[in-house]
């Protein structure tokens, strides 16, 4: 019996230390390019605070990019550690009318959480 717990306790620890080191691997990243068609700001304190939708001109008309898998904005946080970084790079984007390229990851919930914004 003794023997029989041991090596439960064995398998379990390895089970754990696999599912642990695998979990972040797993998320979905991407990069979109485009201009900054709509700002959405909202008073939420780290629920997608700052919210951006890109687009394209295309044929006399601007058409919204889905910025990653189903979403067509893409949002940060006031608590996110690069905040101020990041709605500089928007804010300049829009100032000179230039291409913004945003990289996202896509969230628990399925939005795109911005990680990184150049122009």
């Amino acid at each position: 019996m003794k023997v029989l717990i041991s090596r439960l306790c064995k398998y379990f620890l390895f089970i754990v230390a696999i599912v642990g080191f695998a979990g972040p691997a797993s998320a979905t990243s991407g990069e979109n390019s485009g201009k900054i068609l709509v700002v959405n700001v909202y008073n939420t304190s780290g629920s997608r605070d700052f919210q951006i939708t890109l687009g394209n001109l295309s044929g006399g008309f601007w058409t919204t990019l889905a910025l990653c898998p189903g979403q067509t904005f893409a949002y940060t946080n006031v608590t996110d550690s690069n905040y101020d970084t990041i709605i500089k790079n928007i804010h300049a984007a829009i100032t000179f009318k230039s291409t913004a390229y945003v990289y996202w990851t896509v969230d628990a919930s399925g939005y795109c959480h911005i990680t990184e914004v150049y122009y």
